[in-house]
């Protein structure tokens, strides 16, 4: 299988089940409080996975085992939408996450790196992120939004990071212990900061839109 392709929220998934061809979907839900779904389909004339993982750390990670132990693949990407924190980062930009970590993991304390889950990588280190993603990096994952009232605090913790969200840490570090490689395509949707006259946001359907396009590029390359 060419890719898993994975989104957090139906939003981001519904550009991908618009453009991909001969969409069947794998098993069913656990109970009527799981939403996830995983898809078998094929786009850019690739075979790929999609799966809707849910929003949150706990549903990436649970979401990519469960995706990895089904399809077979060395490629696991994040798509959907992020909120830009660099300072150069814009509203529809693509930020192609080939780094994660975690924003509000603590165990300095025991001398672990900021953002460092104990016995795990202070970072991890994804796959080559293709020449048309408009920035490269850095991005953090956590469990709460970044609001402009701490993102000058998160990007003096986190120098260089691009963006946020609350599931590509999660589902790297799954991949970090499959031994799969994985890379997030997303695009900004929203500006963490925003300096005065930027514009901050745009609708998450078309961030969605943009995240779709880049994978299905990076896919046919």
């Amino acid at each position: 299988m060419a890719a898993v392709i994975a989104c957090a929220m139906t939003e981001e998934l519904e550009p991908f089940l618009a453009r991909a061809q001969h969409v069947s979907e794998v098993g069913g839900p656990a109970s009527s409080r799981d939403h996830q779904r995983f898809y078998r389909a094929e786009l850019a004339q690739r075979p790929v996975a999609l799966v809707l993982s849910g929003i949150g750390l706990v549903n990436a990670a649970g979401a990519a085992t469960v995706a990895l132990a089904h399809f077979s693949t060395d490629r696991y990407l994040l798509a959907g939408t992020t909120g830009g924190l660099g300072t150069r980062v814009q509203v529809r930009d693509v930020v192609a996450g080939t780094r994660a970590r975690y924003f509000d993991a603590d165990a300095t304390g025991f001398g672990y790196e900021p953002g460092q889950i104990p016995q795990m990588p202070a970072e991890y280190v994804g796959l080559e992120a293709p020449a048309f993603a408009t920035h490269a990096g850095l991005v953090l994952s956590g469990n709460s939004f970044v609001q402009a009232d701490i993102a000058e605090q998160t990007r003096a913790r986190f120098p260089g990071a691009l963006a946020v969200d609350m599931e590509t840490a999660a589902a790297a570090q799954v991949c970090y212990q499959h031994g799969v490689g994985w890379l997030s395509l997303r695009a900004v949707s929203d500006l963490c900061g925003p300096e005065a006259g930027q514009e901050f946001h745009v609708g998450a359907e078309v961030a969605a839109e943009l995240s779709a396009q880049a994978v299905e590029r990076y896919l046919a390359d």
